[in-house]
């Protein structure tokens, strides 16, 4: 019987018709074997997007290109995917989720799964036992911390990463005594703890603001006050820094500079996390905080890994 949570969307547009498959358990050969030994099957998530069709303009690149299958649960952003075959699958955050990708990892004789946020990431990460390769994910610790960025920044402040100072707003009255503490620098970064594309961001020069701020994003957007954290405002240059890692071993790495910021007209920070255009740079500092960072994490990190730095008024990078 056809997994009804399971739709397989080709050009045109079929439903596939095979049966689920029987799970095989792990070997030693299968989860290890190293991928330039075999044919790379990738399973690419959120297919359609603009980063899912860079990432399989990339891979289609290699000397020898693999098959990539795509997986979205949109029904209509996958249409636009430029994987070889499409799978319109439930939400990253459900429970039939895991179950899908599974019946794709078989159908599909996937060996290589490569997830584009953190929703996905954190469904795959909490079910990598059930999967028969190795998934290149952080351990789950890691994952949850990384999705907590109050957390993440208190912990590399006690490891002596180089970070913004940043805290929690337990309560709206918390937010006079969080300025008294960055007396003199004038303007303070507000944003949500939790989440990406900077939710709930914005620069806020006093109390009022950030109290406003922080009140409408409560009661139009439901997001409770002590879900915020208030910081230092870094107003220098930004890098993005990407890395490759196997199992301890930096494989590459890469530092951009951004120059402009996709769609940041529209909101009141005026910045944004994705860039519109930037460049590649060399900034031997941002470098090494960002592969600093990575090993403070991770014993043994393995897969990519995203890394933002700005620099502050000292010109520091953090």
């Amino acid at each position: 019987m056809q997994n009804p949570a399971l739709l397989a969307a080709t050009v045109p547009c079929t439903v596939s018709t095979i049966p689920p498959p029987c799970y095989r358990t792990k070997t030693t050969h299968d989860r290890f074997a190293p991928l330039t030994d075999r044919e790379i099957r990738a399973l690419v998530t959120r297919a359609g997007s603009g980063a899912s069709g860079n990432l399989m303009r990339a891979l289609r690149a290699m000397t020898s290109a693999p098959v990539i299958v795509g997986a979205n649960h949109d029904r209509f952003t996958i249409k636009a995917s430029l994987a070889d075959l499409n799978y319109v699958v439930p939400v990253p955050t459900g429970p039939e989720f895991v179950d899908a990708v599974l019946d794709i990892v078989a159908r599909e004789r996937i060996n290589l799964i490569i997830g584009t946020d953190e929703d996905v990431l954190k469904a795959l990460s909490d079910a990598r036992e059930r999967f028969p390769f190795e998934l290149f994910l952080p351990s789950r610790a890691t994952i949850d911390l990384c999705q907590d960025k109050h957390a993440l920044n208190v912990f590399f402040r006690d490891k002596d990463i180089p970070v913004p100072r940043f805290y929690e707003v337990g309560s709206l009255d918390d937010l006079e005594g969080i300025f008294a503490r960055f007396e003199g620098d004038g303007v303070l970064w507000c944003r949500v703890r939790h989440g990406s594309l900077s939710l709930g961001a914005t620069a806020v020069t006093n109390v009022d603001q950030a109290r406003s701020w922080i009140t409408q994003w409560r009661d139009l957007r439901k997001i409770a006050v002590s879900d915020f954290t208030l910081g230092e405002y870094l107003p220098g240059r930004h890098y993005h820094v990407t890395s490759v890692w196997y199992r301890g071993q930096v494989l590459l790495a890469q530092v951009t500079e951004a120059l402009s910021y996709f769609a940041a007209g529209n909101n009141p920070s005026g910045t944004f996390s994705l860039t519109g255009l930037a460049r590649t740079v060399t900034a031997p500092e941002v470098l090494r905080i960002a592969l600093d960072a990575v090993r403070t994490l991770e014993d043994s990190a393995s897969g990519p890994s995203s890394w933002n730095s700005k620099k502050g008024r000292m010109a520091a990078p953090r």
